[in-house]
């Protein structure tokens, strides 16, 4: 390497290093406002970090990820699903890129897409994004993993706002038994699971059952909101 080869690799790496100093406390802040509840600081910092992360680190560098995952969430939060969907589109592109289409953080990413799609009502986008992240979640992690029952819970959700209550239920159903697999039987995601499947059985007539599931549901947020 000559000298000025040299030069300009120690430039590129001075300005690598800087760049991911800023990026740092930029991120750390947005986590930390995150973290808070602040969902509007949250986001507006994320965004500064994703803008340090793009410029000076690369579009697929692990930090510009990071902060892709950040704003996607901060804005999700904040019920801005709409200004939440590309960059949660594109923190797929990041991840499949840097880990492969089949990867669990891949579909991680694919699964907030998925509850994105759904909060926006495009509910057939929403359900191919979530089937291919219960897929990969079910031959990476297993059927009674915590992120099968919550994808699997997603399709019972879009099953249920397509009024499909039969289907519904299926799905419901099964992602009830993982989550108890996979938790604790007092964990509050067991209750929102409860919830809806009581609402699709009650559509469907079933009002025993679904009282009876709905009463589960209560008895667990009773039960936190004693602890």
């Amino acid at each position: 390497m000559n000298c000025v080869a040299a030069i300009l690799l120690f430039i590129a790496s001075a300005a690598g290093w800087a760049g991911e100093t800023e990026w740092r406390q930029l991120q750390d802040q947005a986590q930390a406002s995150f973290q808070r509840g602040d969902f509007g600081e949250s986001q507006r910092l994320a965004r500064e970090a994703l803008l340090e992360a793009d410029a000076t680190l690369g579009a697929y560098h692990r930090s510009t990820e990071q902060s892709l995952n950040l704003l996607s969430l901060s804005l999700r939060m904040s019920k801005q699903p709409e200004e939440a969907l590309p960059f949660a589109q594109r923190l797929v592109a990041v991840r499949t890129r840097r880990y492969g289409a089949r990867h669990p953080e891949t579909a991680i990413a694919l699964h907030n897409t998925a509850e994105i799609l759904i909060a926006l009502n495009q509910l057939d986008a929403a359900e191919e994004v979530q089937r291919t992240a219960v897929e990969i979640f079910t031959v990476k992690l297993g059927p009674g993993h915590f992120n099968t029952a919550a994808g699997v819970h997603n399709l019972g959700a879009i099953r249920l706002k397509q009024k499909r209550y039969a289907e519904a239920e299926l799905y419901l159903r099964q992602a009830l038994a993982a989550k108890e697999e996979a938790l604790t039987l007092g964990h509050l995601s067991i209750a929102h699971t409860l919830d809806n499947l009581a609402v699709a059985l009650e559509a469907q007539g079933k009002h025993q059952e679904a009282q009876a599931y709905q009463r589960r549901a209560n008895a667990i947020r009773q039960a936190a909101a004693a602890r």
